[in-house]
């Protein structure tokens, strides 16, 4: 079995026109571009903005915490974040209020 490294080139190669030999070096394949997920772009996004630090790292660790595969979900309760970031819940809130302001997070109940 070859490994994925292995399948992504073409080996190098030796012709001979007209009795002469000439090199053909190796050429890699170019890979099908893999496009980000929606959790890596909102991710981005995140870092990219205009948000407080603390805001950003609210939000990165709701990612990387609770973020499922896609992006789709994140349903922590204030309790959970608090317990986890050591936060207290006036700077939850504000982080939330921030985040929800920014169009980074929606609240649902």
């Amino acid at each position: 079995m070859l490994s994925a490294c292995a399948q992504s080139f073409t080996p190098p190669s030796f012709t001979f026109p007209n009795g002469n030999p000439q090199f053909h070096p190796a050429e890699p394949k170019r890979p099908t571009p893999i496009l980000p997920s929606q959790k890596t772009e909102w991710q981005r996004a995140v870092w990219n903005s205009a948000l407080p630090c603390s805001v950003k790292g609210f939000l990165q660790n709701l990612a990387v915490g609770w973020m499922d595969a896609d992006g789709g979900s994140c349903y922590p309760n204030e309790d959970q974040i608090m317990e986890r970031l050591g936060c207290s819940r006036p700077a939850l809130s504000r982080w939330i209020r921030i985040a929800v302001a920014e169009g980074f997070l929606e609240v649902t109940r």
